[in-house]
């Protein structure tokens, strides 16, 4: 961007750039990282220091020069500002022809993500890793991945309904393909086998016993007869079971 019609650039660096850079200032590992930036830019011939000498001050009027303003070996506070990597802009806070303010711009960084917020009874339906297709608005898709399942979260809607989300965070494998698809709304699907031909009963048939262990009833005729079990993964509201005497068919009872 330009204010007042000189220009202010981003280089590379960690630390903010909170003094003006100019002769005579004390030495500082900001100087160090300017004339590092400089150097990349091959208008630093010097090894970068924390001294601002005849080299630092040569650079910066060069620099300056190439950049259309007047040779000076000074660097004004608000002339650059440092940027640990690269950074796209989200959004302008000011227009053309406001006055300057400390935040003009807010960024972001470059790699694209999509969000999504999954009922608390979909969690299981993303797990970090899995992979995902995302379609795009313009109809193409693109490979994604599960990156990080947050914690729940309680949200309210516009009516004033309280809900539980769990917000999930995915990646996509090329994300140069979707450059032009940043704060829009994807669709995000999966396709997962979780199952098959598994003997499951609705978790409320199961009955703890002594020891951590789990049983069922069995209804037979006008007689019920308690069948030790076996449980693996949970879904849906029912449960797998993996081992003992349960049979297809078998009609359990469940708890009101």
């Amino acid at each position: 961007m330009r204010v007042n019609d000189e220009p202010v650039t981003a280089l590379r660096g960690v630390l903010p750039a909170w003094r003006d850079f100019e002769p005579g200032m004390s030495d500082g590992r900001d100087i160090q990282q300017l004339e590092e930036s400089l150097a990349s830019l091959d208008y630093f011939w010097s090894t970068p220091d924390e001294h601002f000498d005849w080299n630092t001050a040569t650079a910066i009027a060069s620099w300056q020069r190439d950049l259309g303003m007047p040779w000076r070996t000074t660097l004004e506070r608000g002339r650059i500002a440092f940027l640990s990597g690269d950074a796209r802009v989200h959004q302008r806070l000011v227009s053309m022809g406001e006055p300057a303010a400390e935040a003009s711009l807010e960024i972001t960084g470059t790699d694209l993500h999509v969000t999504a917020e999954l009922d608390a009874k979909e969690q299981q339906l993303l797990r970090v890793g899995e992979n995902v297709d995302v379609k795009l608005p313009n109809g193409t898709s693109q490979a994604g991945i599960v990156e990080t399942v947050g914690t729940a979260v309680e949200r309210e809607d516009s009516s004033g309904k309280k809900t539980t989300k769990i917000p999930v965070q995915l990646g996509l494998k090329d994300s140069a393909q979707a450059a032009d698809f940043a704060n829009v709304t994807v669709r995000v699907s999966v396709n997962r086998t979780v199952a098959e031909q598994v003997l499951s009963v609705p978790i409320k048939a199961l009955l703890a016993q002594p020891g951590g262990s789990f049983a069922v009833d069995v209804l037979q005729d006008d007689t019920v007869q308690r069948v030790p079990v076996e449980v693996g993964k949970f879904a849906d509201g029912r449960v797998e079971i993996t081992a003992g005497e349960l049979a297809e068919g078998d009609v359990v009872a469940v708890a009101e």
